[in-house]
């Protein structure tokens, strides 16, 4: 079987989707007589292909981007000519059985449109579904019909969570909308049976937008190191708000009970977590 995918985010760029796809494609590559070619996006200057493993092949296209974890609408804009006239040329060499992109908009209307080569199922992962980012309301009335030809014309539909199944439904009430909701491994991520002591360690995991709402978290330090007595948050993750924050935790007076640990990869988070006696995850809205 040979499968075409399209993603705009794959890592390094992105955030949970982009680390939901590499786990996927860790497992693809697993998978005797599975082809797979991803049509994404690179921050590089020049395109390239990268051979994963198994028979997963990556297509990095370059995007003009000024963050890696924030896309704005130009640049969103550009994946998707880019990546449109990319998978057309896939598409006149290869036969393809199945296109599998990876948010309804806007890599699910590249495969609507390549539609009459191979059927495509589309997976929704937050932003893609009108009505999920705030930021992208004025252009509601123009995403919602392109959002329902995707999702109507799609051969299976997958959300995330029932949260965002019944968001898209608002959208495509007729669209058929299952559920898989993201994955733990949990060989790498598990509890430990050491003694915890204090200082209480709190720790968040998080790209650093607004959507995350981390400014509530510090601005509620204060009161809950009143509470704990020793307390030390550890927050984890990159964005452009990161300054912005450090500002506003030298303003609440807790600069010191903070640890900005930056950009953490997928092998070192599970230490990260283990140290913490709490998870917290302030965000508004997820997928």
């Amino acid at each position: 079987m040979k499968v075409l995918m399209l993603s705009y985010e794959y890592p390094p760029l992105g955030g949970g989707a982009s680390n939901a796809l590499s786990h996927l494609l860790d497992q693809y590559k697993l998978i005797d007589d599975l082809m797979v070619d991803l049509v994404t996006s690179t921050d590089a200057l020049a395109p390239s292909v990268e051979e994963l493993g198994g028979g997963v092949r990556i297509h990095k296209i370059p995007v003009a981007k000024k963050g890696r974890y924030y896309w704005a609408n130009r640049e969103m804009i550009e994946y998707f000519i880019k990546a449109r006239r990319y998978a057309r040329r896939l598409v006149q060499k290869d036969e393809y059985d199945l296109c599998h992109p990876f948010f309804a908009l806007p890599c699910g209307w590249i495969a609507a449109g390549l539609s009459s080569h191979f059927p495509y199922i589309v997976s929704l992962r937050g932003s893609d579904v009108p009505g999920f980012n705030p930021r992208l309301d004025r252009w509601n009335a123009l995403l919602r019909p392109a959002f329902r030809r995707v999702v109507m014309g799609a051969a299976a539909v997958l959300a995330n969570s029932e949260g965002l199944r019944e968001l898209a439904l608002e959208s495509g009430p007729d669209a058929q909308i299952e559920v898989i909701t993201n994955g733990v491994d949990c060989e790498r991520f598990k509890p430990t049976s050491r003694r915890f002591s204090e200082p209480h360690r709190l720790v968040t995991v998080s790209r650093l937008i607004e959507r995350k709402r981390l400014d509530d978290l510090i601005r509620a330090l204060p009161e809950i190191k009143r509470r704990l007595g020793s307390i030390k948050l550890g927050i984890a993750g990159e964005g452009n708000l990161e300054a912005n924050l450090k500002r506003l935790a030298l303003d609440q007076g807790v600069a010191d009970e903070i640890e900005w640990l930056g950009y953490v990869d997928r092998d070192s988070l599970p230490a990260v977590l283990a140290r913490a006696h709490l998870f917290v995850l302030p965000s508004v809205n997820e997928g």
